[in-house]
């Protein structure tokens, strides 16, 4: 509907009766009435009126053919006024694009047979951007080296194909969604919003960013270790060691319902006997267990984070990766740490992934399990740390008699302030 080819070549001589069935044809039999009432009888008065088509419908009128009109083409709210129905008014948008397309399209000349586009002087001083646009075109065609305009020539494409269409048309490609998403990650709601706001149809409403981000196998759930998308990630990097990082930051106290795990979110969720958060541990349908919850327990006021490093052997500087992201209430001890870690080292080893040690703040119970996973003056008799197969062996320099380290540790550790 939105191009001019839909409509016949003799659009603009059509008048009266003519003019009305091609409405019809093209907008149904209640816009070419509206059409008719306001004795609207060409294309051109349909262009060039100063007024919208659809201006009479908010008319306070006791014309019973304007009444029967309006109950067709809009729909009547509580508060008395006039609503356009979608459908119809989608297809008086696209009829006065088609229109306008037509119009430009008869007053430009003939192209030349050749492929070369000529365009016109007055069409240049309207928009001397096009000039630098051209030019950078062509400069762009002489380049060997166009992979990093990739993006910039979808996004110009997309943009200029938005505009042909009223807003409830626009449509993005791909590369435009992972570069919209990226951008809502990185610079947050309000960036993105002014930058959508002053460029229309240049970038997916945020919901619909969100929406496939909610679809995506990249979906962080609360207490979830995800370790099989881990080593997809590491393995395609080529990484097979990591040094391991956990810690905790402060965030305000929220219950939250999360409708694609159908949970809260926002309690602490309780340690197993490994030290693992458990998932889902706050599914229910009764009203009365949600408000014990609410009494008995305390939201969370920390994150606490598990991110992995990737060691390249090739001085590659990767991102970290996020292993999980939980709640807690900071009642935990140094047993639940040591434990912890120690089963994080056994299920990536299960995929083929080392940690080759683990980096965390001063909190005592952190120093505490640090000091017992590498029998720093300590040691646990009930946990053989030191038969444990992913052990390695440390060469220390000879030379080195002041420091103490024995020379088999299953891994490193890294204590910052």
């Amino acid at each position: 509907m939105s191009s001019f080819n839909i409509l016949p070549n003799d659009i603009f001589s059509l008048k009266g009766n003519a003019f009305y069935k091609l409405v019809q044809t093209q907008c149904g039999d209640e816009v070419m009435e509206l059409v008719r009432y306001q004795c609207v009888s060409s294309a051109y008065s349909l262009l060039y009126s100063p007024s919208d088509l659809f201006d009479c419908i908010h008319l306070n009128s006791s014309d019973p053919r304007l009444i029967d009109m309006k109950q067709k083409v809009a729909f009547l709210m509580d508060d008395g006024t006039w609503k356009i129905k979608i459908g119809i008014q989608d297809q008086v948008d696209s009829f006065m694009i088609a229109l306008r397309a037509r119009l430009w399209n008869d007053q430009q000349p003939v192209p030349p047979p050749a492929e070369d586009l000529v365009i016109s002087a007055d069409l240049l001083s309207s928009f001397p951007w096009l000039k630098s646009l051209v030019l950078f075109c062509q400069n762009l065609t002489r380049s060997s080296n166009t992979s990093k305009l990739v993006c910039l020539s979808s996004f110009v494409e997309n943009l200029a194909k938005n505009l042909l269409n009223p807003s409830n048309r626009y449509r993005h490609s791909k590369l435009i969604e992972d570069f919209a998403l990226a951008f809502l990650v990185t610079g947050g709601h309000y960036a993105y919003q002014f930058f959508r706001l002053n460029i229309p149809g240049s970038l997916p409403c945020p919901t619909s960013i969100s929406s496939r981000l909610m679809n995506t196998n990249h979906r962080l759930i609360e207490s979830e270790f995800r370790f099989d998308l881990m080593k997809e990630h590491f393995r395609s990097i080529d990484v097979k060691y990591i040094y391991a990082s956990e810690d905790c930051t402060g965030v305000i106290k929220k219950i939250s319902y999360d409708a694609k795990s159908n949970s809260f979110v926002g309690f602490p969720p309780p340690l197993n006997r490994n030290g693992m958060p458990q998932q889902l541990q706050y599914q229910t349908d009764s009203f009365n267990e949600l408000r014990k919850w609410f009494n008995e327990k305390t939201p969370s006021n920390l994150l606490n984070i598990h991110v992995a490093q990737p060691i390249s052997v090739n001085d590659h500087h990767d991102s970290p990766y996020l292993i999980s992201a939980y709640g807690t209430d900071n009642k935990f001890d140094m047993s639940h740490v040591l434990l912890r870690w120690l089963h994080l080292i056994e299920e990536c080893g299960k995929r083929g992934i080392r940690i080759i040690g683990f980096s965390t703040d001063c909190d005592i119970r952190y120093l505490r399990a640090m000091r017992l996973i590498t029998r720093f003056f300590a040691s646990l008799p009930n946990i053989p740390i030191r038969d444990d197969l992913n052990s390695f062996r440390v060469i220390l320099p000879s030379k080195w008699i002041w420091f103490f380290m024995d020379p088999k540790q299953i891994c490193l550790v890294f204590s910052r302030r």
